[in-house]
């Protein structure tokens, strides 16, 4: 189940960026409305890498830990290897993996009596032994590949790269714009679970001269978080925790910080300090 973020950018005209910034946020929000493929905000400000799109690792889990469970499932009931006390590898007892017809074999695969006949029988079980070898492979490929975009990208796939250079894994969502005139443009979107502060980040180095204000909320997580970006003195953040909606009967206010508060006056557009 998703845990919805709410967020809000302001962004302050001083000068020549700010067109470049309203047509990027214009841009985007065109873009998340007809859907259009990797053209979100956050792709628009730090593009991901091609070789990772549609690109995921199983389930998000590490690969070897995949195949492991594979392995384990597909012959739980066979004994491993073990080794006696002078290193030498032995079995309790024998199982032949080159064997179509042994019956520990057999049991492992999953071959219920009833699929065999003495007509039918090496084809099934070889069949068998086909599809799990198949499928180790597979997750063979997707291991190097996983190590390839390791060395290549920093992550192993669009899930990792997307949290670790976005701080979230999917682009701006619901995108709309509040704002948009001579002097300012506030937006509002949602992300899962944060705030995308690596972009709030990247944003900001883009275009330093330019004043920022950038806001995030969530009752799942019972937080709100304000970000400034003012040119020559730097960037300011701060987090509130808050209670949750249910449990919360009086309204709470948060004090920003002078620096906050101070750049939060230039814009017309409210920001939201209580809850």
């Amino acid at each position: 189940m998703s845990n919805d973020v709410f967020n809000m950018i302001y962004i302050k005209n001083t000068g020549k960026d700010f067109q470049k910034i309203k047509l990027l946020l214009e841009t985007a929000e065109h873009s998340e409305r007809y859907e259009e493929h990797n053209s979100g905000l956050f792709n628009s400000i730090i593009p991901m890498p091609e070789g990772l799109i549609g690109f995921q690792a199983i389930a998000s889990q590490k690969i070897e830990e995949h195949i492991n469970s594979l392995i384990k499932s597909e012959f739980a009931d066979i004994p491993r290897p073990e080794i006696d006390e002078e290193g030498r590898l032995y079995k309790k007892y024998q199982f032949d993996l080159s064997s179509p017809t042994d019956p520990e074999l057999i049991k492992a695969l999953g071959i219920e009596e009833p699929e065999l006949t003495p007509v039918n029988a090496e084809e099934v079980i070889w069949n068998k032994k086909y599809q799990f070898l198949k499928s180790i492979a597979n997750q063979a490929k997707i291991m190097m590949r996983c190590m390839k975009n390791v060395r290549k990208y920093g992550a192993e796939d669009w899930h990792e790269w997307r949290l670790e250079n976005w701080g979230t894994k999917w682009d701006a969502r619901e995108m709309e714009t509040i704002c948009s005139n001579k002097d300012e443009i506030c937006v509002k979107f949602q992300t899962p679970w944060n705030w995308p502060t690596a972009v709030y980040d990247a944003l900001a180095v883009q275009y330093p001269q330019t004043p920022m204000l950038f806001f995030s909320w969530s009752w799942e997580s019972r937080f709100a978080k304000y970000a400034a970006y003012i040119p020559g003195k730097g960037k300011f953040s701060e987090r509130h925790d808050l209670a949750s909606a249910e449990s919360s009967e009086d309204a709470f206010f948060i004090n920003l910080t002078p620096e906050i508060l101070e750049l939060s006056k230039e814009f017309k557009t409210h920001l939201r300090t209580e809850f």
